[in-house]
């Protein structure tokens, strides 16, 4: 796909070519075509919105998600993680493009795994009404840890060393030190500043509200992931890749067609025997010529 020229440079416009050309053929053929396993849903935003700093005067990024790539990945056993859709949008996706990206693979999933994204959530209730979904734990310990603990363990003496603190970095690793964080939370204090009886005030609060949600998912763990782990993986490697040239996509439809042949690398389905193959039987099939390339212009823009 890289064709050089007499001076070694790489021919980047024969690689877009190729990638709105046979893209979609490769992707279609290689990509899965159902929903598989237990799935996890995620977004990772992109901002190339520019505004000027009043003090400054440099342009620097802010406002909103300009375009969002959205994320499905499921689990087998056969074939472990895997992306099986991903799709461009501009600016938030709401509900109504979450239930279109879901309905875009056939079948239904066994469960699904999720943060405590409302949006996500109210797409899910409307097109999987009858699926089990549960709250990642990682997210559920973000929150536990960075938005409660942290200002627990700045304000108390004993800091770091304080058991509610201690425990509670590790609640959601298992059932067992669930249990033990709860029973800290019942110890008095060593020491009660002023401001820790607010601070404990919220925990507490934080407990109550997701107590029904863990004891649920304690008790089907031994058959569901509960971690979105993989997806931040994923996730990460998208954002990493596309750092560097985000701001150049506005075109929806040749976004996806990338995304696509990106989800293959990382679901490692790219081999170059299959690729050859499947661009070879489509230009015997068509006589040499290429799919229609027009319908890319067409598309709608992502800003």
């Amino acid at each position: 796909m890289r064709r050089r020229n007499d001076r070694g440079a790489v021919d980047w416009s024969l690689v877009a070519d190729w990638v709105e050309v046979f893209g979609p053929t490769i992707a279609g053929e290689l990509l899965p075509a159902a929903w598989q396993g237990g799935v996890l849903l995620d977004s990772v935003p992109f901002s190339v919105r520019r505004r000027r700093n009043v003090v400054s005067g440099q342009l620097v990024t802010g406002g909103g998600a300009t375009y969002t790539i959205m994320l499905g990945v499921c689990h087998t056993f056969e074939n472990g993680w895997r992306i099986y859709n991903v799709e461009a949008v501009g600016g938030r996706p709401n509900a109504n493009t979450w239930v279109r990206f879901m309905g875009r693979l056939v079948g239904q999933p066994t469960h699904t795994c999720t943060d405590e994204d409302a949006t996500l959530l109210a797409a899910i209730e409307q097109h999987w009404p009858h699926l089990p979904r549960r709250i990642a734990f990682d997210h559920l310990q973000y929150q536990l840890s960075e938005a409660k603990l942290s200002q627990l363990a700045r304000i108390r003496r004993h800091g770091e060393h304080d058991p509610v603190y201690q425990t509670g970095r590790v609640a959601l690793k298992s059932r067992a030190q669930w249990l033990a964080f709860l029973r800290a939370m019942r110890m008095p204090p060593r020491v009660q500043p002023r401001r820790v009886g607010h601070i404990t005030y919220n925990l507490r609060r934080w407990v109550v509200a997701h107590r029904k949600l863990l004891r649920e998912q304690w008790a089907a763990q031994p058959y569901f992931p509960d971690r979105n782990a993989p997806i931040e993986q994923f996730a990460a490697q998208i954002r990493g890749q596309l750092r560097q040239r985000h701001a150049m996509f506005t075109n929806k439809q040749r976004t996806d067609r990338l995304l696509q042949l990106m989800a293959l690398h990382q679901n490692k389905q790219d081999r170059l025997a299959d690729c050859e193959r499947i661009i070879r039987r489509e230009l015997l099939n068509r006589q040499g010529w290429s799919n229609e390339r027009h319908v890319v212009f067409t598309s709608p823009r992502l800003r």
